[in-house]
């Protein structure tokens, strides 16, 4: 199946909410999960569209309808966006593929030197734990983190300066170390793609994303108050919303602030 024409599709939603953010002015591989293979096409910038550059089979099993990146050893560990034939769908899904291409962008530029500073990944990787940050341990059912992480999102939405930070310090007082940096990096790395993402929803006129507000809390709830973290911060200092490194230190540190 020649997905050319879809991927199409793809190059001019970019071009169309390539003012939001210049992660987009750059081009990214998308490999497309079909019967067992990866089908990996490239932005060809003499053409101006994507091209089939290989085709690789699929390492472990892809569930219909994912939507991911990761690095590809096809791609000498460049990312890929990594979806099903279905995320060319609709407008929407449309939309999850430029998400993932954020994704993209993070490990493009910073993500690995960020990682490289936390306890936490050094610690569950010496052990082999390479899924950890899609399935370490949390206390997401605790009433003190239910109550200090959903006083957070109020008050971040609220846009209360002085209750922002008097909330962040009481969750920070509830949490161990190592909980922290896992929380602090699920909210800047998916929470990113999920401000951005929301942004492109918004200048379309398409409903936000806000899947993972409501208890009970999971992972995907650190993407939400990730996005209303970047929202409250983009209405004081919207030029800082393109420095990666210093996002990810404002989000470790921010509770020191409310000391």
């Amino acid at each position: 199946m020649d997905f050319t024409s879809l991927l199409n599709q793809i190059i001019d939603l970019q071009k169309r909410v390539e003012h939001l953010n210049p992660l987009f002015e750059r081009h990214y591989p998308v490999a497309i999960a079909v019967d067992g293979q990866f089908l990996i096409h490239e932005f060809d910038p003499q053409t101006g569209g994507y091209v089939l550059t290989q085709s690789t089979p699929v390492p472990f099993p892809i569930p219909e309808g994912i939507r991911a990146a990761f690095p590809m050893e096809a791609l000498n560990g460049r990312s890929a966006a990594v979806v099903t034939p279905d995320a060319f769908d609709s407008l929407i899904e449309q939309v999850l593929v430029l998400h993932e291409f954020v994704h993209c962008y993070q490990h493009l530029t910073c993500e690995q030197s960020l990682r490289d500073r936390l306890e936490l990944a050094r610690q569950e990787e010496a052990k082999g734990h390479h899924t950890w940050e899609l399935d370490t341990p949390f206390p997401y059912e605790s009433e003190a983190f239910t109550k200090h992480y959903g006083a957070n999102l109020l008050v971040l939405k609220a846009d209360n300066e002085a209750e922002a930070l008097q909330a962040r310090a009481e969750l920070h007082s509830t949490l161990s170390p190592l909980d922290w940096e896992y929380m602090v990096w699920q909210e800047w790395k998916e929470g990113y793609a999920r401000h951005v993402e929301n942004k492109i929803q918004r200048e379309l006129g398409l409903k936000v994303n806000t899947y993972g507000e409501e208890p009970p809390y999971n992972r995907i709830t650190f993407y939400v108050g990730g996005a209303a973290y970047f929202d409250y911060l983009a209405k004081r200092e919207p030029e800082a919303l393109t420095d990666l490194p210093g996002l990810f230190d404002r989000l470790l540190n921010w509770r020191v602030e409310a000391a």
